[in-house]
């Protein structure tokens, strides 16, 4: 018999840090970009953050470029899908602007309850 052990890895790993976890695993908390821009609780600069990192070409699938898998992730994404969140967060971001509101999430000392109305 052979001392060979065989370790089990967790299909979704995890940091214990839920925020840290959200940015290095989108794909365990969101099913598709538009999901991240809908995510209210986080600030702007958080969800594009998320976005961002799906977007790299860490997470390219080599056989189609276009589309990206991330680790864990239930289906590939469309390249287009989180170009489209992210253009999304910078109309919600230039709506404060024309506001004069400072973006934040809702948790934070400096929100203002408006983001949570739209």
């Amino acid at each position: 018999m052979s001392n060979l052990r065989v370790i089990q890895l967790p299909k979704r790993p995890e940091t214990g840090i839920v925020e840290l976890d959200q940015l290095l695993h989108p794909s365990r908390y969101y099913d598709e970009p538009a999901d991240v821009v809908r995510d209210y609780r986080l600030s702007l600069a958080e969800r594009r953050a998320i976005l961002s990192s799906w977007a790299s070409d860490a997470c390219a699938v080599v056989s189609c470029p276009m589309l990206r898998a991330a680790p864990f992730g239930k289906q590939p994404v469309e390249v287009e899908m989180i170009l489209d969140a992210l253009k999304e967060l910078d109309r919600i971001e230039a709506q404060y602007q024309k506001w004069g509101a400072v973006p934040s999430a809702p948790g934070s000392c400096a929100a203002s309850g408006s983001e949570m109305m739209q």
